[in-house]
């Protein structure tokens, strides 16, 4: 009972709130992770108890804090982190961001309106116990053994939140597009020096106007001065200029893991996907990230539908996260079968003779593809009778 009343205390300071349900929810009480690391610094402090921040996920209530503390163990390192509950034939995973951690995804995870089991896929390292990656085609390696560990056979559902959309995209590579349902990319953009040059130049302009604007006519001449006649900014130094400065106050192990994504992320140069995507971009994009998504990836995607949903880079997954998740659960209703796998299966059936009898002929196979839509069972509406998926507005479909 002691650790339980300190624990309260603790959970109240992390989360500034006046008071906490000891079975509430870390996630559904609007805990991030740098709530987290406080809450497990003052917990090291106040308890002498050295949890890994990854302990959240088996331990989100103070309840389950008080177990895990009792037990004096805390729970083995995994990858896959389950958001949201349901059918796990063919769950979707979604990769986490440059920092490591999956806790900026637990809010998306929530939201979904899906019958699918939902997991974030969090990095190496975090824990402390091994070195995290620093290689994006490393990562995406790892973490497809990862998924087929849950799921053995494709085709598999991948989604990836700015950095973690730029490993989806290897890890989509790596799985090739017979094997891949969904690859869905959210606001996902490399690095500015593998922009095209047209890009660059655009975001440049508008970072300048932007600073411009706030500027006195001498702080404009002495910004001039600087630019023309200072010391040259070396190439390591502006690169490394767009992914900000890392938090000093985290924890080593998630310091070391921040770090690695911003080397992996410098290195990391996009290739050519034959296959098709989904990019959902921020509607609001700033000074810093591209206006238009299609310049940036239409010469490495050829297929590739760009939606617009509400919000910035960061408020899509937090004031904007139900707008977010509108769009993914209706492009996870879609290819609910719609795969190309499957549909090479059927086909590969149907020319081989199918053993099981089900389509070995062209009618069976035609009747197998199409009876589900034309034919429907009790309860179930028929495709007649079933309006088409509505276009959500900043829908752009004129990308593919």
């Amino acid at each position: 009972m002691a650790h339980e009343a300190a624990l309260e205390a603790i959970w109240c300071r992390a989360l500034r709130l006046p008071s906490v349900a000891h079975d509430a929810d870390f996630f559904d009480l609007g805990g991030d992770s740098l709530m987290a690391v406080g809450l497990f610094l003052e917990i090291e402090s106040a308890l002498g108890v050295k949890l890994p921040i990854t302990a959240i996920y088996d331990a989100p209530t103070i309840a389950a804090q008080v177990e895990l503390i009792a037990a004096e163990a805390a729970p083995g390192y995994r990858h896959l982190v389950l958001l949201k509950e349901g059918d796990e034939t063919q769950p979707l995973f979604i990769v986490h961001g440059v920092g490591g951690t999956v806790m900026e995804l637990a809010g998306l995870g929530r939201a979904l309106d899906t019958h699918r089991a939902v997991y974030a896929i969090q990095a190496r390292g975090l824990d402390g116990a091994e070195p995290p990656l620093e290689s994006i085609p490393g990562m995406a390696a790892l973490y497809v053994d990862v998924i087929r560990g849950k799921q053995p056979q494709g085709p598999y559902l991948i989604a990836g939140y700015s950095f973690g959309g730029l490993v989806a995209l290897e890890m989509a590579r790596l799985l090739g597009p017979e094997n891949v349902a969904e690859l869905l990319m959210i606001d996902a953009f490399a690095h500015p020096h593998t922009w095209p040059r047209k890009t660059r130049l655009t975001v440049r302009a508008r970072k300048l106007a932007r600073r411009v604007r706030h500027m006195t006519p001498r702080a404009f001449a002495s910004a001039l001065s600087r630019k023309f006649f200072g010391p040259k900014t070396d190439r390591a130094t502006h690169v490394n200029n767009w992914l900000g400065e890392v938090n000093p106050n985290l924890p080593l192990p998630l310091k070391r893991a921040r770090i690695a994504g911003d080397t992996a992320l410098i290195a990391y140069t996009p290739l050519p996907y034959a296959g098709r995507a989904t990019f959902i971009r921020a509607g609001k994009t700033g000074a810093v990230f591209p206006p238009s998504a299609r310049d940036v990836w239409r010469r490495l995607i050829g297929d590739i539908d760009i939606q617009t949903t509400k919000g910035d880079h960061g408020s899509i997954l937090k004031e904007q996260v139900g707008e977010l998740a509108k769009r993914v659960s209706s492009l996870l209703a879609q290819r609910s079968l719609s795969s190309p796998a499957s549909v090479a299966r059927i086909a590969r059936g149907a020319r081989e003779g199918d053993p099981g009898g089900s389509f070995g002929t062209l009618r069976g196979f035609s009747a197998r593809i199409f009876r589900p839509f034309l034919s429907p069972t009790p309860g179930s509406p028929s495709l007649a009778s079933t309006p088409a998926a509505p276009m959500l507005a900043g829908d752009d479909r004129r990308a593919r």
